[in-house]
């Protein structure tokens, strides 16, 4: 993968190659010999292995074949690890290869320590095509940590019975130094840091020191000595030393087993070149003598190699742009941040040494959560060593697979005829959210929503696609277990080598092949790469359903319990096969009866079809004696067909009957549960599985069992689906008691809580199933207590959201809480909101134990001071999202409180802002610009747009007409005759109609806009204070008169249009009408800004900023009137007022100190500020009383706030 520039996106190499399907018509790939390590006995070196090889071989010599088994295993004939027993829910395959005189008819048992396991009749096909017999032993028969004793067995027809050797397997699923101890770290700390010479961790590994050795001290393990003897450092563990993907292994003597003391591993000249020079980790895992790798590596040791082979400097560490630190200091990617998209891998190139036509080699050395090593290269070739760095686009693709895992970033410098320069090394942790496996289920791509159609494909196509780390030399194994409709086993493996790109497995198939048998039953399908994992499973159903044909009936074992009782039925068994589109004539149909002991089979029974038949029921019967022979056992019957002319035998589905009494099955006890109608109904409160409890439910069964019976309890909900999968048991019972004892995750309490379920058990007793009378539970509802679980943290004090400030929903970990689990949260107040809607629980919430949800800014803005918020949420424990099941928290209330507020938004506008008003809708703003170049910044507020207009010298003050697009301006102009402008925001035009001239300041409309007061800056004892003008006609109406010379800086009316306000140095009222001044105060300073009361919210009042007494002055305008009722002090240089309009609140911008101080109306005083601002004069309300605009006169700016 390449790019070229800073800007430019990685082209895909063109590495994947087309797949060419094989010219012949058919595939010639045929299964894979036998391998040597899955053999119980020991084979030659040279030998051609198949199941044909023993034809010869007598059954008491006859090796068992064990397909996921390991060898060598010292002491015994083979071991069997994790993997092996968890890869398929048959369990472990065992098969049993053509011996010396294999007839149909012979009768194979598998015994697992001295239990029968799996049984099987051997068919005339196999016995003819000397055909491997697959037997599957559940995982659970197993004895873990110890040795097991597996046999086959052969009664002939004749009866003499015979046995392969007893062979012993050991079977250890416990990986060593057990389990990890922080998830959350790509390494698991069980096992030590590689110790290495402080000199070479100083100083690197040179050529010297290299020839030398070094010495690499593994410490013993686990770290936890605590830990059971089991996770201890055994005899054989391979200990795996990983240096840059270079791997020693040491194999742990019986000396180093049985002590405590740290194994040296040295490291010689030749593996160091083969390392090579640049900076590596050093690492190691553990894998023990059957094959159970650690659960990841060690942490990891940074050294660097400097070998002598003309390496130049290393370069600087390349580093990816999305990751960020840790807690602990340690880089790290967030995988879920990226959403899918490439993360960035930045390399510095400028100053760097780089040449045009270089060539940057990124190798990234991950390894998985699951210890799996992973490396990739992607190359950027140098078209411009000018830019700053290379960007190198890390693919979604090639990070998913080590999420939970790490990286260790290097890069080289590749030029023509100059050896490769290499740098300092970066490592890198990836967290978030784990894809399923390291590697992806196969596909094949005649298949459809998991059924093959047709069974007879020709070929059989498996695709494998190109998965993380693949390598070209890679060892890839196809596996295929199926099973037909009879219920028989298939098995077999195909391998190739994994070359570049997809991998195809084309298998040669049609009517005759291995897949078609199949038909009616289903194939899994997985594959197995080097010593990796297996991947995902792909289960395929074989033809379509409609197309298999249906099992025989009987008319004696009838269902549902299909038993065949000697004391009921004094006869044979009379068998019904209905007739089917393949019963044409000559076609030839065969009963098989196979029963579960030895003599206890029929000789296939074949009937040739004529014209009397086609079209009809066959009918068969079997002998009494026959049947006599499997007493206390099972029978399979199933059937085939033969059609003239049609390639290929067609298998129906089998009936399984049980021969002898029913058994009598009663209900199970389930521990935590209360009986209320003994024995079918009980009653469990989920208390009792939750803590300080066992998070379990315990279930146990009692019936007169053999070791040989596989036990299965289920769950069943109102629905009919199972909701708990449990896993199967032997019919063992626990030691020294009657019962077997089940226990299982508390989950399915939680699924039915209100509800009912119905829980019983399943005997599987020689393939026939006996389910057991059913117990009705009841569930009961959570107690009210346990759902008080959410709450808003921030508020939780004192029960009052401060809407000003960052809140979230916070819900505990709530009773049954599970990874995935859906929630829902509403808010419910003067406007709701769906905080969260099917949200599922993430990895990172499960980890925290709770959900954690802010609520946005803006919707907390929409909230009233005063109001309530209800916080109301659900989850969804079924996983269904229905509400009549969802779990519904408790709902809590809280009060709202708005602050004094909270600048979310700055506009830069232009020069001195020093006024703003704002249009009656609400969306534009105008901002006088007082300083040069003065002007008037008419603001968007929607989009923050500004449009600048000029003024012609200086502007000082503007009025906005309530209807009309005008505003009318006052200010300094060089203009001798009219200097009134009018401009007009539709036509982007100033026109000066009033007859008015000089230099102009306070200004303003009356709230009807038919009246415009505007006067000069200073008067004298004889002029016109103030002029009023009507606006329709520009005429002038009355003049004000202060009497006395003074000083003007802002003029309003009263909210009933019948008074004027004037301030400056004087504060005075005038009668509107009449021009007549009533009122005059003297402030004893200049006084910037005057506001009044809005009418009906709280008392008539007019605020005065007395700037230059630093005060704030206010007047009882009552009854006419302009009475000095109170003064403010305390703030400094206050230059502007704005009352809120519904609620008691004054809002004052205090210049001196840049905030915005806040009044109570009623009690006057002084109750909060708002900081943040920057000289702040011009304040004004939004219509809808959510914001307020403040100018800041210092920063040109316009704030935006949040009240």
């Amino acid at each position: 993968m390449t790019t070229t520039s800073d800007d430019q996106v990685p082209t895909p190499s063109n590495a994947v190659l087309p797949y060419v399907p094989p010219s012949d018509e058919h595939s010639t790939r045929k299964p894979d010999n036998l391998r040597r390590e899955c053999f119980t006995l020991p084979q030659p070196d040279d030998a051609l292995l198949t199941p044909q090889s023993f034809r010869q071989t007598q059954f008491a010599d006859l090796p068992l074949y064990l397909p996921t088994q390991s060898n060598p295993v010292v002491g015994f004939h083979g071991g069997l690890n994790s993997a092996a027993l968890e890869v398929s829910e048959k369990g472990v395959a065992c098969i049993l290869l053509s011996y010396l005189g294999q007839t149909e008819n012979d009768f194979i048992e598998l015994m697992l320590n001295d239990v029968r396991v799996a049984f099987h009749t051997v068919t005339e096909e196999e016995a003819r095509d000397g055909a491997q017999i697959v037997l599957y032993a559940l995982s659970q028969y197993f004895i873990r940590e110890a040795g097991n004793r597996l046999q086959a067995f052969v009664t002939p027809v004749s009866g003499n019975k015979q046995q392969t050797q007893l062979f012993n397997i050991k079977v250890d699923d416990n990986h060593p130094a057990g389990l990890d101890p922080q998830p959350s770290t790509p390494e698991n700390e069980n096992l030590a840091k590689p110790i290495l010479p402080q000199k070479v961790i100083d100083f690197g590994v040179d050529s010297e020191t290299a020839g030398r050795g070094v010495p690499v001290i593994i410490d013993n393990y686990p770290v936890n000595r605590s830990l059971p003897n089991v996770y201890h450092r055994k005899v054989r563990d391979r200990i795996r030393l990983s240096i840059g993907g270079v791997i020693l292994e040491h194999s742990v003597t019986e000396f180093e087993a049985s002590g405590s003391a740290s194994i040296t591993i040295w490291v010689y000249a030749a593996t160091w070149a083969l390392v090579g020079s640049g900076v590596h980790l050093c690492e190691y895992n553990v894998i023990d003598e059957v094959g159970n790798a650690s659960r990841g590596f060690s942490p990891a040791q940074e050294l660097e190699v400097r070998l002598d082979d003309g390496a130049e400097p290393l370069l600087r560490a390349a580093y990816i742009d999305e990751s960020e630190q840790d807690a602990e200091g340690r880089d790290q990617l967030n995988a879920d941040h990226l959403n899918g998209n490439p993360a960035t891998i930045i390399i510095p190139v400028r100053n760097e040494g780089y040449l045009v036509d270089d060539t940057i080699r990124v190798r990234v050395n991950g390894v998985t959560g699951g210890g799996i090593g992973l490396i990739k290269f992607y190359d950027f070739p140098v078209v411009s060593n000018t830019i700053n760095t290379a960007r190198i686009l890390w693919p979604f693709a090639d990070i998913l697979p080590l999420v939970k895992g790490r990286i260790h970033i290097i890069y080289q410098r590749l030029r023509t005829g100059v050896l490769p320069r290499n740098s300092n090394g970066t490592t890198v942790n990836i967290v978030g959210t784990p894809g399923e496996s390291d590697l992806p289920a196969p596909i094949v791509e005649d298949a459809i929503g998991g059924t093959l159609p047709d069974p007879d494909v020709d070929p059989f196509l498996v695709r494998i696609k190109s998965y993380p780390g693949q390598l070209f030399n890679d060892y890839v194994k196809l596996v295929l277990q199926g099973t037909r409709a009879n219920g028989s086993s298939f098995y077999a493996e195909y391998s190739d080598q994994a070359g570049t790109g997809d991998i195809f497995f084309d298998i040669r198939n049609g009517p005759n092949g291995p897949i078609a048998p199949l038909a009616g039953g289903f194939l899994d399908i997985h594959y197995e790469v080097n010593d990796r994992p297996p991947s995902i499973k792909l289960t395929l159903n074989i033809g379509a359903p409609q197309a298999s044909l249906p099992a025989p009936t009987t008319r004696q074992a009838v269902p549902p319990s299909h038993i065949f009782d000697p004391l009921i039925s004094k006869a044979n068994l009379n068998v019904i096969v209905r007739q089917h589109a393949s019963f044409v004539r000559n076609a030839i149909v065969t009963l098989h009866f196979e029963g579960s002991k030895p003599s206890g089979s029929n000789p296939p029974i074949r009937f040739t079809i004529d014209s009397n038949w086609v079209g009809k029921d066959l009918a068969f019967t079997i002998a009494r004696n026959i049947l006599l022979n499997n007493l206390n056992g099972s029978a399979k019957l199933y059937y085939t067909v033969d059609v003239p002319g049609q390639p290929g035998q067609l298998i129906s589905h089998d009936l399984v009957i049980t021969i002898g009494s029913a058994l009598d099955l009663a209900e199970p006890h389930v521990l935590e549960a209360t009986l209320i109608k003994p024995p079918s109904l009980a009653e469990i409160d989920p208390i009792n599985v939750l803590p300080p409890r066992p998070e379990v439910v315990t279930i146990r069964v009692t019936y007169a069992m053999l070791a040989s019976d596989n036990v299965k309890v289920r769950i069943i909900g109102e629905d009919g689906s199972e909701h708990q999968d449990i896993a199967m048991k032997p019919g063992i019972p626990d030691a020294g008691e009657s019962y077997i004892t089940f226990t299982t995750p508390n989950r399915f309490v939680g699924v039915f809580l209100g509800r009912t379920c119905r829980v019983f058990f399943e005997v599987v007793r020689d393939g026939a199933t006996t389910p057991s009378r059913e117990l009705t539970l009841e569930v009961k509802k959570l107690p009210q207590q346990l759902l008080d679980v959410v709450s808003i943290p921030e508020a939780e004090a004192t029960g009052v959201i401060d809407a000003n400030s960052t809140n979230s929903v916070e819900i505990d970990a709530w009773s049954f809480f599970r990874l995935g689990q859906r929630v829902w949260i509403s808010l419910h107040g003067d406007v709701d909101l769906q905080l969260r809607a099917a949200g599922p629980v993430t990895l990172a919430e499960f980890n925290a134990g709770r959900t954690l949800d802010q609520i946005p800014q803006e919707y907390l803005r929409q909230l009233n001071n005063g109001g309530s918020l209800t916080v109301k949420a659900s989850v969804s424990l079924d996983g269904t999202g229905d509400e009549a099941t969802m779990v519904h928290f408790t709902w809590i209330t809280y009060g709202v409180r708005k602050g004094q507020g909270e600048i979310i938004r700055e506009i830069t506008v232009g020069n001195g802002p020093a006024k703003v008003l704002i249009s009656t809708d609400g969306t534009t703003a105008y901002v006088v610009n007082s300083l040069q170049p003065s002007g008037i910044s008419i603001v968007t507020l929607a989009n923050s747009t500004v449009r600048t207009i000029s003024y012609y010298y200086s502007l000082f003050d503007i009025a906005l007409h309530p209807k009309l697009p005008l505003l009318y301006l006052a200010g300094n102009t060089t203009s001798t005759g009219k200097t009134l402008y009018v401009y007009n925001t539709n036509s982007f035009t100033y026109t000066a109609p009033f007859n008015i001239g000089g230099v102009l300041r306070p200004i303003c409309l009356n709230f009807t806009g038919t009246q415009l007061c505007v006067g000069p800056v200073s008067t004298t004892t004889t002029a016109p204070t103030i002029y009023n003008f009507d606006t329709s006609n520009y005429s002038s109406r009355v003049y004000y008169y202060g009497g006395q010379a003074q000083t003007q800086t802002e003029v309003i009316t009263n909210p009933r249009d019948t008074a004027l306000f004037l301030t400056g140095t004087f504060t005075q009222r005038f009668t509107l009408s009449s021009g007549v001044r009533t009122h005059n105060h003297n402030n004893a300073a200049l006084a910037q800004g005057l506001a009044h009361s809005r009418l009906n919210v709280g008392p008539e009042r007019l605020y005065v900023a007395n700037s230059g007494a630093n005060s704030v002055l206010i007047f009882n305008t009552e009854n006419n009137g302009l009475t000095l009722s109170k003064t403010l002090t305390g703030i400094s240089d206050p230059r502007a007022v704005a009352f809120h309009p519904s609620q008691t609140r004054a809002y004052v911008t205090e210049l001196a100190n840049n905030c915005v101080r806040v009044i109570d109306t009623i009690t006057e005083e002084f109750i909060g500020s708002i900081y943040g601002f920057n000289q702040p004069r011009g304040i004004t309300f939004t219509p809808d009383e959510k914001f307020l605009l403040v100018t800041n006169y210092g920063g040109n700016t316009l704030s935006v706030v949040s009240i």
